[in-house]
């Protein structure tokens, strides 16, 4: 005859679990902004725009900032 007890280690066991899957979750996580981070106006844009108001080349520009 087995006499069930509640196991004391149940609490320490969900906590490990929570901990390994939350682990697991950062190291393989998929998503990589990096690789999603636009530079700015492409090939494709340019060509849509006919390069309008972009000559290549850097503009200075004056601001004024309040004291």
């Amino acid at each position: 005859m087995k006499i069930e007890r509640p196991s004391a280690f149940l609490p320490i066991k969900a906590h490990l679990s929570d901990l390994v899957h939350n682990l697991a979750r950062i190291v393989f996580d998929p998503y990589r902004p990096e690789l999603h981070y636009m530079r700015g106006p492409g090939p494709k844009w340019r060509a849509k725009h006919d390069g309008a108001g972009f000559d290549g080349t850097a503009a200075l520009v004056r601001v004024r900032v309040k004291r």
